[in-house]
């Protein structure tokens, strides 16, 4: 009988000791996890820079040198640097984007470069464990952040992955890995503080937000190798039908840019001011053929077509009013440059709506459209070298509102 009842008394006090103790083991496993995590990921994890203050945040998805990131990290760069972190740089391309989704894609030369493994954010279930990884100001050096996952909600008018992990400027389009090491998201942004405030009269700690991976993996058709599926754009055509196309949807204190009955509008509320809509998709075209139609309800501003745009102080313009006026214009280093006065026009339509084209062809030769007829030609206009193309506003006076529909655009060749 003392035997058992010895017995008994190990049994019990070594269940005890097991009971104490697993929880820090377990503990110690799973720091030990995140940290195998994030060595094994630091290697694919790159700092993107535009410009000379302008950073973001990258991950490589194949070895061949296909990056993911957030759009607005690279959104009218020129040059897009990405620095590795043994501190190679390497000069990267914009292949594709969705600005809408806030999510692009990048390619660098080169081969055997290390590469994460993506996943779904159906694979991270709230409450789960993630890390944030990235570059975030101030010092430019990688950083990890673990919280959870904690609501999948609208923010910023897209479906995201809220975390309680804490979100700087730089971290924008670095990956958000569950506890399996596999990318389930793109962070692209911290809470909006001032909005909470007003809300909720307090200031929210450590919120971040992160793109669901697979809307990169469908858009840009991603498959298990990481490699991307994406066709050239030739021919590219808009009857803004579907506002997740891609054209930017805002309601601000300067202009608004939204759908209406298949149409795009941009309302400027700034007297004399202009707003410009890129076309959203990759194509930095030297030569093309460009057409949409337009109208306005009032006389008060212009409207029309931009191109050759490398950033918001160089491009070419040509617009249109609905006092019968054209004009074309270059804007060079902030500077607005007349290629031509005014011109008063039968063409064009003082009434309804007027349909413009532009075309490009080679030797930088220019020729306009309204209505069907020629209005103007410009033969091997000097300094030009491609670029993106798109949508302009003039607002003379405030509330100049314009209605865009039936976009068409051909390209021959980029450069």
């Amino acid at each position: 009988m003392l035997s058992q009842k010895w017995n008994i008394k190990v049994f019990l006090v070594i269940f005890m000791v097991m009971v104490l103790v697993s929880p820090v083991v377990t503990g110690q496993q799973e720091e030990g996890g995140f940290t195998k995590i994030i060595e094994n990921a630091r290697p694919s994890v790159v700092q993107i820079v535009v410009g000379e203050d302008n950073k973001g945040s990258g991950f490589i998805i194949s070895s061949d040198g296909y990056i993911l990131t957030a759009y607005h990290v690279v959104e009218n760069a020129k040059e897009i640097t990405v620095q590795m972190e043994d501190d190679q740089e390497y000069e990267a391309e914009l292949v594709s984007y969705h600005g809408g989704a806030d999510i692009a894609l990048l390619d660098i030369d080169g081969k055997d470069f290390p590469t994460i493994k993506l996943a779904s954010s159906e694979d991270a279930k709230l409450g789960s464990n993630v890390l944030a990884l990235g570059y975030p100001a101030p010092g430019d050096s990688f950083t990890a952040t673990k919280g959870l996952l904690s609501s999948l909600k609208e923010e910023q008018g897209r479906k995201t992955l809220q975390i309680s992990s804490p979100v700087n400027p730089g971290n924008s389009g670095g990956p958000l890995l569950n506890s399996s090491g596999q990318v389930v998201g793109i962070v692209f942004a911290k809470a909006d503080l001032g909005k909470y405030l007003q809300q909720y009269g307090t200031v929210p700690e450590g919120i971040g937000f992160a793109i669901p991976v697979e809307k990169a993996t469908n858009y840009f058709n991603i498959d298990d190798r990481g490699k991307p599926h994406i066709e050239r754009i030739e021919h590219y055509e808009e009857n803004f039908t579907d506002p997740e196309s891609g054209w930017p949807i805002v309601d601000g204190e300067i202009a608004s840019k939204e759908y209406g009955d298949e149409t795009y509008n941009i309302t400027i509320k700034k007297k004399n001011y202009e707003v410009v809509a890129l076309v959203p998709v990759p194509v930095s075209a030297k030569e093309f053929t460009f057409e949409v139609s337009a109208k306005s309800e009032n006389e008060e501003g212009a409207y029309g077509i931009i191109f050759g745009y490398e950033d918001s102080d160089n491009m070419y313009e040509f617009i249109v009013t609905q006092h019968g006026y054209y004009g074309f214009n270059r804007k060079s280093h902030g500077n607005w440059s007349g290629r031509g006065k005014w011109n008063e026009s039968t063409y064009v339509n003082e009434e309804g709506e007027n349909t413009l084209k532009v075309e490009v062809t080679s030797g930088n030769n220019f020729t306009f459209f309204v209505n069907g007829h020629k209005v103007k030609y410009i033969m091997m206009e000097m300094g030009y070298q491609g670029g993106r193309v798109g949508l302009a506003t003039w607002g003379f006076e405030k509330d100049f509102e314009t209605q865009f529909h039936d976009l068409s655009l051909d390209v021959e060749s980029r450069s």
